[in-house]
């Protein structure tokens, strides 16, 4: 309905309406709200006239709302996934405050969720919000938190849950980036982890994290993954050690530097 009415129509009529369903408890309305062919990822940018005072006030009552559709979704993972892509725009529609202390908590309590889908849509998420955060002191702040407590954490799953970040990360980020902010680092630490899992999910990073280090000034780290291919080829688990063969001759021709376009970061 907000695709055809448009966005300036939405906001006269559909604004109170689509405010009551996102508060809705219940699951037939909740569901109602991500069906449809374009699902949920057209109804936060549905409201955006053209009217920056008026769109100010549309979108601060929109994220209370937004809020607690989230709380509601129970073990409603598709939505879940849905509405954390559609939270990587938020930057273009909240205030910068309430990206901060409101949607990033969110997001980041999703990394620990148990669902695959649901973490990996998290990592893309916060890769995506902080790529196009305005202050970088609070984005160095947030990826020093992540590596703290994903590639250093006691759990595996807060681990394993590391390597989808790092593939969001060098997908958005530049090398560089990845680089000074201990990613590489920490990704190659988990090549040696306890768990088979763990190593077993990190083995698919090595192409991509070897062309994030420069030929020279990052030898060790180059020789350190040239190293881990070999050990992990023998590895104890046959997933693992199957993993680390299948990837060895992409690893082996990638070259230093960084594949493909540079990025922002």
């Amino acid at each position: 309905m907000i695709r055809t009415l448009g966005k300036e129509s939405s906001a006269l009529y559909l604004r109170g309406v689509t405010i009551g369903v996102m508060q809705s408890k219940e699951p037939e309305v909740i569901d109602a709200l991500f069906a449809g062919a374009g699902g949920f990822s057209g109804v936060i940018p549905g409201f955006r006239v053209a009217s920056e005072a008026e769109r100010a006030d549309i979108y601060r009552d929109l994220l209370p709302a937004l809020l607690e559709l989230e709380s509601n979704l129970g073990h409603r993972w598709r939505h879940k996934v849905a509405l954390l892509k559609a939270l990587g725009a938020s930057s273009d529609f909240f205030p910068l405050e309430a990206v901060e202390d409101r949607v990033f908590p969110i997001v980041l309590a999703h990394l620990n969720s148990g669902v695959v889908p649901v973490r990996e849509a998290a990592a893309e998420t916060v890769c995506r919000l902080l790529h196009t955060h305005p202050r970088s002191s609070h984005r160095h702040d947030i990826f020093a938190k992540i590596v703290r407590e994903h590639a250093h954490a006691r759990g595996c799953l807060q681990r394993i849950t590391f390597v989808p970040v790092v593939r969001a990360a060098l997908e958005t980020f530049s090398n560089r980036w990845v680089r000074e902010n201990y990613f590489t680092a920490a990704a190659i630490e988990l090549l040696s982890d306890r768990t088979p899992n763990v190593r077993l999910a990190a083995c698919a990073l090595l192409p991509a994290l070897k062309g994030t280090c420069r030929a020279e000034e990052d030898r060790i780290n180059i020789e350190a993954m040239t190293a881990a291919v070999e050990r992990l080829k023998g590895d104890s688990d046959p997933d693992v050690a199957a993993a680390a063969q299948a990837v060895a001759a992409a690893f082996k021709t990638a070259p230093a530097g960084g594949p493909g376009p540079p990025r922002g970061g």
